[in-house]
């Protein structure tokens, strides 16, 4: 089991390099969507991100549940970017930090998660999710009226890395 974690800016790199594209404007994508979903979440709304898990407020405004596609049109207008731009910056880091889960690597979406392959004989047997301590704090502080949230990993996440053949990539 690899334990170390990569960082924000060696996850900008790759997908900068994967994309072809400006390490900035991608690192400020990441940022902008990961604050989006954080907002959301301090505005009392569920978060879903696409395929890993999901953020659940203790005290929620309504039932809407805020997904991918929304966040990547927030950070669009925010940033002034095409929607397809941010989009497809989403889903490599996404397809990245998938990678690393199946390689056994923990992975952190700042300041909002954290998920932790754990393994046996070899194979991935679940995936463990914690809340940020950041975000943790934060939300105990806030007058919005959330306090806390609960995080739920994707069962279908937790199935394709179970269905991985080895920790071992060549």
């Amino acid at each position: 089991m690899n334990f170390e974690k990569r960082s924000k800016y060696s996850m900008v790199y790759q997908v900068a390099g994967d994309l072809r594209d400006n390490q900035v404007k991608v690192r400020s994508i990441i940022t902008t969507y990961l604050n989006v979903c954080r907002e959301e979440l301090f505005d009392g709304h569920i978060v879903r991100f696409l395929g890993f898990f999901t953020l659940v407020p203790n005290e929620m405004k309504d039932e809407f549940i805020s997904t991918t596609a929304m966040h990547c049109k927030m950070t669009a207008e925010r940033l002034n970017l095409p929607y397809h731009t941010a989009r497809g910056i989403i889903r490599k880091y996404f397809d990245s930090c998938k990678t690393d889960l199946k390689e056994g690597r923990p992975v952190e979406f700042r300041r909002l998660a954290k998920l932790v392959p754990s393994e046996e004989d070899g194979k991935i047997t679940n995936v463990f999710g914690t809340i940020s301590v950041t975000i943790g704090s934060e939300l105990g502080t806030r007058s919005s009226g959330v306090t806390s949230a609960r995080l739920h990993v994707c069962k279908i996440l937790k199935r394709q890395l179970q269905q991985s053949d080895s920790l071992e990539v060549s």
